[in-house]
């Protein structure tokens, strides 16, 4: 009987997720293990991964923790940018780790899981009214960036140390921010500290199939 069970459990675990649910509907010994909560769970790890598998909500069985991922996966992979525009951040706080806990702005995991491409381009304003050249970077992943992966390199860029040149700028076009800083600040002073109190409000996609970064305060 285990033999059936065990080879019940690795055919189904190959099976594609719209296969599985019927399969799970007609065949009495399959019904048995979809009401496992080992089968979920392991099936919800070898799709996603071991860290993934830690932001399970405590009141969701494995089961309906993982349909609701595929689910909302599905949804958001058809704009999966647009999900930008449900994460509420004030930027001079380094708090992306508890925007990716609360489950109202996670959307449940598609915050580490969500698909934004192995390629991206991000435009970064440096002052607030924009008067100044943005900085463009691209970059790569050897597997997908995720939402929360994005968030870490805006956070980066904006922690990264001001040089010289770019104070001499921020003071050329009186950026008010820039006025109680000098050269005794270089080696501590950040970019965000030149950019007043943003607050994150997504991206708009530039005609270059790159994103700009929208700030508003």
């Amino acid at each position: 009987m285990e033999v059936t069970r065990d080879s019940n459990f690795l055919v189904m675990q190959k099976m594609d997720d719209r296969t599985l649910l019927n399969y799970c509907k007609t065949n009495k010994k399959a019904a048995e293990l979809c009401r496992d909560e080992n089968f979920w769970r392991n099936r919800f790890v070898n799709r996603f991964g071991k860290d993934a598998a830690n932001y399970k909500p405590k009141d969701r069985t494995w089961k309906n923790h993982y349909l609701t991922t595929i689910i909302d996966l599905d949804f958001y992979n058809k704009q999966p940018w647009d999900f930008f525009d449900k994460i509420e951040w004030n930027m001079h706080n380094n708090n992306i780790e508890e925007i990716a806990k609360d489950y109202k702005y996670s959307k449940r995991t598609a915050f580490w899981l969500l698909d934004l491409g192995d390629i991206i381009t991000i435009t970064y304003p440096i002052d607030r009214y924009q008067e100044l050249e943005p900085i463009k970077r691209t970059y790569t992943s050897s597997r997908y960036f995720t939402p929360y992966e994005v968030l870490k390199l805006i956070n980066d860029f904006y922690q990264e140390k001001v040089t010289a040149e770019e104070l001499d700028e921020q003071k050329e076009i009186v950026n008010p921010y820039a006025e109680d800083y000098g050269y005794e600040d270089i080696g501590d002073l950040k970019r965000i500290d030149l950019m007043g109190e943003p607050f994150f409000e997504g991206f708009r996609k530039e005609k270059d199939g790159s994103y700009y970064l929208n700030l508003g305060s």
